[in-house]
């Protein structure tokens, strides 16, 4: 018992609330002390002794613990905010969020596969549509159970309806590479259950009826339980099961998502992989799919087969979305994987090819020849003891038929030479085993050695591929592994591989460490931002209560002074506001940088038109457009009377964002570097006012002094976490900005090129191709239309939307992180009603709580910075 504590248990008035408040401090101190030490030893975070998914427990044990403790006494506004923290807290620790790992990739790369070999399972048992033709985003996560637990959830009405209709806007005005249109119309129409068209699907009241009527209405928005094997599992609720058996034919589930609970060592440190359907695939629901599968993600793990990796559509695809997301301040995480090491490996007579392969290095074509040279060697060893074994197979033969033989010159009788004969035939046959027990060897030493070799250079090409796909991010820091899932499958069953010796050659025991240590670091930094955030809580609470003059007059009156909480206006908000005030009017820098990209796009996109039409004119798979038909089609009025260009306008939307992407890119650079010295800005303010206050020369009690600088560490830190939040924010938010503008900017053209896509419509006659290029290009570049100048105008208005969204976002961070820091101010110097004994008990426990609290997380903190 602290020796400041009476025995009774009551708060000694005169030292205690100094004294605990100095323990706790001086702990904290020493806490800081120990991290230096450990930073200036190690360049790394000092390990955790407790494993990541278990802090949680203790999270929630602490923050409940304290939270029960909270005097009935205190004013409400404390109650309030302190609870509403803690509370918030203990709701995050409910169920920890995992991280999740979307697999993606073009369809057949071998994704399942993949998850499946990393998860220590077979294909049948995890992700009922595992393998080619993945249907819906499975969600794969863990359980302490021996069993696998799986259940569906199904859209809710309003989210189908949703779905569809992006599905339809897609379908017609921006449709994807390869989406057949009848197809989709026809899977939509299977899911729904009955024959539709087009009209009926865009019309909202007919939509509405059918889905009402569809058989599976009454199971929308709810989770259903499955099978290990996946199939349903028949219940009062869910009506027969034949209504739901999906195999029978009788009904297609909307599922948005699969979840599948197992028992795998992978999973245990907070990682849930989830296998997404085949991103390009022509069916556009699974491709939909997929697409809401890698809006789930927190890493990115590219499939792409090693033999097509540097010319893999998706994979390029996936890179320009992270060089976009980094661009906007949001650091993308991506894993690439080359799958499908097996194929494309030499066979016997395709060995010699093999070694004269120029896609390795000189050293590595080298090893390859001399391998190759000794397959030669044992080839022709092979071949030369067959002979010699086959001569003296003939000499005996002679010798045995009376025959003029080897010693005929030199003796009467042959038959004496038999036995040496025999002998050397023996030693020529156990050669001959020899030679093809090796020969065998040696050539699957030489696919081995070429399948690792292939896959070294596969790395090196990527990363320089990467590199041109990528040309603003550092590409060297992504991972690249080259793994053979089916082979190390094979190797762990104690079987044999032909292109992998041992385990550690698949990759997969590096790649799986790898997405461990992911997973683990992702957990212990969320557990301490949680841990963050209790501990300043656990601190304004022991602020509340520091002054050792409780209710100290003299503090109030000068909190009160700088506060003016009443009919004045808060000088700290004054302050800050009047700094936002000079700041924010500055935020225009971007616009002369955006200005001068669009008139120099402009004149190089002519430019480029003019030289190379053909970029523009392409069928859905990238082929130059030459048929009249497909002209037409692509021309074609939509069922809202639009005249779209629907390949067309994304092409030239790309084209001219190409000729200005330097800008274009630097223009959300500076963006977001700007709003990062707009937060640092404010910091400085903060820091300064807070300096104000720590500096109160006018009040003379030297342990309120102390009290008031640990106070204002505190809540620098608090201040400083709810920018950062806000920059977050903010990056997501010129993210979605960044991706929205193009698909509008493809819009905005395709509204100024309708009349000439409705003249191509009525065109006829011989060169019908050839004009309605023309018309299209000669409209493009003409002065007087001036339709890639409007671009300009169009660009600017856009992204001033979102950049005057995003600077409202920091004006209420701003307000909020005022209030809050207020609030804690004013809440120093309680005073404690000294004759009710219930309440300095209530309050003492609080004191010891927080203190506890405190001690727990500064055994298990990171030491990583707010």
């Amino acid at each position: 018992m602290d020796e400041n504590l009476s025995p009774h248990g009551v708060l000694a008035l005169d030292r205690s609330a100094g004294s605990i408040l100095e323990q706790i401090r001086n702990m904290q101190r020493s806490r800081m002390s120990a991290h230096s030490a450990v930073g200036s030893s190690s360049s790394g975070h000092p390990p955790s002794r407790t494993r990541p998914a278990n802090r949680y427990a203790i999270i929630r044990q602490a923050a409940a613990t304290l939270l029960s403790r909270i005097p009935g006494s205190l004013p409400d506004v404390h109650k309030r905010q302190w609870g509403e923290a803690l509370q918030t807290a203990i709701n995050a620790c409910e169920e920890p969020p995992n991280v999740n790992i979307t697999f993606v990739g073009e369809i057949g790369a071998g994704k399942s596969k993949l998850q499946n070999v990393l998860l220590k399972t077979s294909a049948t048992t995890v992700g009922r549509s595992s393998g080619v033709g993945t249907e819906h985003p499975t969600r794969i996560a863990y359980h302490d159970m021996d069993y696998i637990s799986r259940k569906i959830e199904l859209f809710n009405e309003d989210e189908l309806k949703n779905t569809i209709k992006a599905l339809l806007e897609d379908l017609w005005e921006y449709e994807d590479d390869g989406v057949d249109t009848q197809e989709t119309i026809a899977s939509i129409a299977m899911l729904l259950g009955r024959s539709l068209d087009i009209s009926s699907l865009r019309n909202a009241k007919k939509l509405d009826h059918v889905i009402h009527q569809a058989p599976f209405f009454k199971y929308l928005g709810t989770t259903l339980d499955l099978t290990e094997d996946g199939d349903l599992i028949p219940m009062a609720n869910y009506g027969t099961v034949a209504d739901l058996d999906e195999d029978s034919g009788q009904i297609t589930l909307p599922i948005k998502v699969e979840t599948c609970l197992i028992r795998s060592e992978i999973l245990l440190d907070g990682l849930a992989f989830m296998d997404s359907p085949g991103l390009g695939d022509i069916n556009v629901i699974r491709a939909a799919g997929a697409k809401r599968a890698m809006k789930q993600s927190s890493i990115i793990c590219i499939v792409a087969p090693i033999k097509r990796c540097d010319s893999n559509k998706i994979l390029r695809e996936i890179a320009g979305i992270c060089q976009r997301q980094y661009l906007d301040g949001k650091q993308a995480q991506i894993v690439l994987v080359l799958s499908q090491c097996d194929h494309g490996l030499p066979q016997d007579g395709e060995l010699g090819a093999a070694a004269k392969e120029r896609a390795f290095a000189p050293e590595e074509s080298a090893e390859l020849k001399n391998l190759y040279n000794g397959i030669l060697n044992l080839e022709q060893n092979r071949r030369s003891i067959l002979q010699d074994i086959e001569v003296l197979q003939q000499e005996l033969g002679r010798i045995a038929t009376g025959g003029i033989g080897i010693g005929s010159m030199e003796s009467d009788d042959p038959s004496a030479f038999v036995p040496q004969i025999q002998s050397h035939l023996v030693m020529l046959q156990s050669n001959l085993l020899q030679v093809e027990a090796t020969l065998p060897s040696a050539k699957s030493n030489f696919v081995n050695r070429y399948a690792i070799l292939r896959a070294n250079s596969c790395k090196r090409k990527m990363r320089a591929v990467l590199q041109q796909w990528m040309p603003k991010m550092n590409s060297s820091e992504i991972p690249i592994f080259a793994v053979g899932a089916e082979c190390h499958e094979r190797l762990r069953l104690g079987g044999r591989d032909a292109c992998h010796l041992n385990a550690q050659e698949t990759e997969i025991p590096a790649l799986e460490a790898y997405l461990k240590n992911l997973g683990e670091q992702h957990m212990r930094t969320y557990a301490s931002r949680l841990e963050r955030g209790i501990a300043l809580t656990a601190e304004r609470t022991i602020n509340y209560f520091g002054s050792s003059g409780q209710g100290n007059i003299e503090l109030k009156q000068a909190l009160r002074g700088y506060f003016q909480t009443g009919m004045s206006e808060n000088t700290l908000e004054v302050v800050l506001q009047a700094k936002l005030a000079q700041v924010l009017p500055a935020s225009r820098e971007w616009l002369p940088l955006l200005e001068t990209g669009c008139m120099s796009a402009v004149v190089k996109a002519k430019e480029r038109i003019l030289r190379e039409p053909e970029e523009i004119f392409k069928d859905v798979d990238g082929a130059l457009l030459q048929q009249a038909a497909v002209m037409k089609a692509t021309c074609r009025r939509n069922r809202r009377g639009v005249y779209v260009g629907i390949d067309f306008n994304e092409a030239i939307a790309d084209i001219y964002l190409n000729c200005m992407r330097d800008h274009w890119d630097s223009v959300f650079f500076s963006i977001r570097k700007w709003f990062l010295e707009v937060f640092d800005c404010i910091l400085d303010e903060v820091n300064k006012e807070i300096e104000k206050l720590d500096a109160m020369h006018y009040v003379g009690n030297e342990k309120i002094r102390t009290m008031m600088v640990d106070l204002g560490k505190t809540e620098r830190q608090a201040f400083h976490h709810k920018m950062k939040i806000a920059s977050y924010h903010i990056g997501d938010q010129m993210g979605a900005a960044r991706q929205k503008l193009r698909r509008n900017l493809a819009r905005h053209i395709q509204q100024n090129l309708e009349p000439e896509y409705s003249r191509i419509v009525g065109f006829r006659g011989r060169g019908y191709v050839l004009r309605c290029k023309e018309l299209v290009v000669n409209t493009l570049v003409d002065p007087k239309r001036e339709i890639l100048e409007s671009l300009q105008a169009f660009l600017i208005n856009g992204l001033t939307q979102y950049f005057e969204q995003a600077c409202g976002i920091v004006q209420e961070a701003v307000q909020v992180a005022i209030r809050d820091l207020t609030t804690a101010y004013m809440a120093v110097g309680s005073r404690v009603n000294e004759d009710d004994l219930q309440d300095m008990q209530a309050r003492k426990a609080f004191y010891e709580c927080a203190e506890a609290i405190l001690k727990k997380f500064n055994k298990v903190d990171d030491g990583m910075p707010l």
